[in-house]
């Protein structure tokens, strides 16, 4: 709303203020940051941001709503929870290699099941990511939305333990208070709803585990490398009193004004917190 309001417009007609927005915060940075500009947000029902005597209403609107929000959010997840002990997929695109059935689970797409396996097999083996994307073209395989497959979705397939045949639900975190979410955070595993055997497997579990110890593996040597600095013991010394693992630091002279690398010996050692 801010960025289409511009600097020409000196009012925004909306329906209702409680329909602007479903985070109280929000609206009221929204509300905030246009008043800054000298645009009024005038509802249908009457009420105008730039009046003193509606700010009440407004914000009674305002909690309304995300109220209503944190509700729903809330009767959704309780559908989700009961699809989830069925073992029904949850929504969005099933996983390359796999299509949704009439009884709603997961089923062996097998039309792009050696995709699959050929994915899990050749990374297994040694091969990286630009090799494995060359094979899938040059054997015909696209994505689900027909495009040339990405290192991305390469990765995401490989970690996906569906393949091996694990049902999972609930395993992310959801949106924080701020409305962000963060895709790397996992849920308690109290909250979280996994069935081994939930999913028809297309690999084995052993070559699935040889899979997450090789990206394990190539996850710490990145860590190793900081730009132009390898620290081939990254990961290997660890400390004696607490077991932490040690990592190595370049520290930069705060007197040298040419920013010379002053390194205390070959590796400074500091323990990772």
């Amino acid at each position: 709303m801010i960025s289409k309001a511009g600097t020409k417009a000196d009012s925004i007609l909306i329906h209702h203020f409680d329909r602007s927005n479903r985070n109280t915060h929000d609206q009221l940075n929204v509300i905030y940051e246009l008043a800054l500009k000298g645009i009024r947000i005038i509802s249908t029902d009457g009420l105008d941001s730039m009046n003193p005597d509606h700010r009440e209403k407004i914000l009674e609107e305002a909690v309304t709503a995300e109220e209503y929000s944190i509700r729903l959010s809330r009767e959704t997840m309780k559908g989700l929870k009961v699809n989830a002990e069925k073992m029904l997929h949850n929504g969005g695109t099933p996983p390359y290699g796999y299509v949704v059935g009439p009884d709603k689970k997961l089923h062996i797409d097998l039309a792009k099941e050696p995709a699959v396996k050929a994915i899990f097999e050749k990374y297994a083996a040694g091969l990286s990511y630009d090799k494995i994307i060359e094979w899938l073209d040059d054997n015909g395989y696209k994505t689900a939305k027909g495009e040339t497959f990405g290192k991305t979705s390469i990765k995401s397939i490989l970690e996906n333990e569906k393949y091996c045949g694990n049902y999972f639900w609930n395993k992310r975190s959801g949106k924080d208070f701020r409305g962000m979410r963060n895709s790397n955070k996992l849920k308690d595993e109290s909250e979280q709803y996994h069935v081994i055997g939930g999913v028809p497997a297309i690999v084995s579990e052993e070559l699935f585990n040889k899979v997450q110890e090789r990206l394990r593996d190539n996850k710490s040597k990145i860590r190793n490398h900081n730009g132009k600095n390898f620290y081939p013991m990254n990961g290997k010394i660890f400390c004696s009193k607490c077991g932490a693992p040690l990592k190595g630091k370049v520290q930069y002279s705060k007197t040298n004004k040419n920013g010379e690398i002053i390194i205390e010996g070959l590796l400074v050692l500091n323990v990772w917190s």
